[in-house]
């Protein structure tokens, strides 16, 4: 059973845990995620969630949503939510919009890496 745990973007970088979000606010974007001891609330960018997949690269490295996986020589990935389970779509635009996204377990069995991710990349807004 893998552990559920997210990760989000505040003011001091990225923090993990339990990820919160307050009912009475009217904006997402009062999104907060709790440490994984449930102590400390911290702040974060609703749009940075992303939950861990279960899963971690050739490297040992966790793999979140939003995560950017590359392999030299390759196209890159970038890691989402889809049809049920976390899924691999391509950051080209016309591959991420001709083309079926890849299972997330595959990619990595090729050899993919993760090397940052959507958020700190910006390439949310090409795709």
């Amino acid at each position: 059973m893998r552990k559920i745990k997210f990760r989000g973007m505040s003011l001091n970088g990225w923090v993990y845990g339990h990820y919160v979000v307050i009912e009475e606010k009217a904006n997402p974007a009062e999104s907060t995620i709790w440490d994984l001891i449930g102590n400390i609330g911290t702040p974060v960018e609703y749009e940075s969630v992303g939950q861990y997949t279960g899963l971690k690269d050739k490297n040992g490295v966790e793999i979140y949503e939003g995560d950017v996986l590359e392999k030299e020589f390759h196209q890159s990935y970038y890691v989402s939510f889809g049809n049920g389970k976390f899924i691999a779509i391509s950051t080209e635009r016309v591959q991420a919009i001709n083309w079926e996204p890849w299972d997330l377990n595959k990619i990595l069995k090729f050899g993919y890496v993760k090397k940052t991710n959507i958020y700190e990349k910006n390439l949310l807004e090409e795709i």
